[in-house]
């Protein structure tokens, strides 16, 4: 009964020091901040009695860009990806970047702001994502945010599947299970010990498509991440 309440504690004490301390490391050394946070993320697990399995790895090719396109049910589901997709980055709501720390902490996560009120400039946003030299891996919560327990579930947006196909990337949907019964929305921090199973499902190519296929593509992604967790 104690041992998540004691977990909250653990939880706000990493947040509390661990935050600066990656936006200071980062500032010393580009990498380091996330190197940092990828430390403390797994120490932090481990100390909350909290596991992240994986499955589905074997489809993905080092050398093929992935935009991963999960469910989203508690505030857990990052740290989860993080741990599950080390290398990857992600995408968050601008307004989080205007404050200095977490901007700092953003920078050093690889997180691109978008600035969801804001349709043209959330589309120059994405298309700087896609600009950029290299490889593509980046995690987009389609559904716009977290989904409470007694919330309907909600359509993914087309913003993901916009970015992989201007980006030559490949569609990974995946499907996030016991997130929300490890960590519940509504418990502000509070962590049960437990299991979280992250299965990354069948890519989904964009080859040769433009945006006119977007909503198809939606579809199939959507479809694919509520069978799998049906």
């Amino acid at each position: 009964m104690l041992r998540p309440h004691l977990n909250r504690v653990l939880v706000a004490v990493t947040l509390l020091l661990g935050l600066p301390a990656m936006a200071v490391a980062d500032r010393v050394r580009h990498g380091a901040g996330r190197w940092l946070g990828l430390r403390l993320s797994r120490a932090l697990a481990w100390a909350c009695g909290v596991r992240v399995e994986v499955t589905g790895g074997e489809r993905l090719d080092a050398a093929t860009s992935y935009v991963y396109v999960p469910n989203h049910r508690s505030h857990l589901d990052i740290v989860a990806m993080f741990l599950a997709r080390p290398s990857t980055g992600f995408l968050a709501a601008s307004e989080v970047a205007r404050i200095p720390l977490l901007r700092s902490v953003m920078r050093a996560m690889d997180t691109a702001p978008i600035d969801r009120g804001d349709q043209r400039r959330a589309k120059g946003q994405l298309a700087a994502l896609t600009a950029r030299p290299g490889r593509l891996e980046i995690v987009v919560f389609a559904e716009g945010g977290i989904v409470m327990p007694d919330e309907p579930a909600r359509r993914f947006k087309t913003g993901a599947i916009q970015l992989a196909i201007d980006g030559g990337a490949e569609l990974v949907p995946v499907a996030i299970h016991g997130a929300a019964e490890v960590a519940p929305p509504d418990r502000r921090l509070l962590v049960r010990p437990g299991t979280i199973r992250i299965a990354l499902l069948a890519p989904v190519s964009t080859a040769g498509l433009d945006r006119t296929a977007r909503k198809r593509l939606r579809d199939e992604v959507e479809d694919a991440v509520r069978a799998a967790l049906a």
